[in-house]
């Protein structure tokens, strides 16, 4: 597969998460646990936009991704939104464990195993997850 469509395929696939979660800063009516999730979630949403940096690079990107797992497992959400956190993390796990399966020194199984995965990230569930975990940081962590 062409590194065009390679690129294409990684950008998608980080863009199924980010278009739903916007980046926001945590204000000063944030509890300190509230606003210890606002750092540290927001610094690891960004995290997940970084990844696509490596999309020409397979073995860095798949570092990257396990990295967004163990960043995802690490930061404990609040009550509100655990359950959309959890869905986001099992997203990651479930890349991490896709690309851990694969030889990505063939750029063509690279290339399908993410168009395949990004089909299967583009659900519901992750839309409605990604809607809340929006609105929490609006409502939560803003200026």
């Amino acid at each position: 597969m062409p590194r065009r469509s390679l690129h294409r395929a990684v950008s998608s696939l980080t863009l199924v998460v980010l278009v739903a979660l916007p980046l926001a800063a945590c204000g000063d009516d944030a509890t300190t646990d509230s606003r210890d999730f606002c750092d540290s979630g927001m610094e690891q949403l960004s995290e997940v936009e970084a990844t696509g940096a490596y999309a020409d690079e397979p073995e860095e990107f798949a570092d990257a991704v396990t990295e967004l797992h163990d960043g995802f497992e690490s930061i404990e959400a609040p009550a509100a939104i655990a359950t959309d956190w959890a869905t986001l993390s099992q997203l990651f796990a479930d890349l991490d464990d896709t690309l851990q399966s694969i030889d990505l020194s063939d750029s063509d199984a690279f290339s399908a195993a993410l168009s395949d995965y990004s089909d299967r990230a583009d659900t519901d569930e992750i839309t409605t997850a990604s809607d809340n975990i929006s609105n929490y940081f609006t409502e939560n962590c803003g200026d």
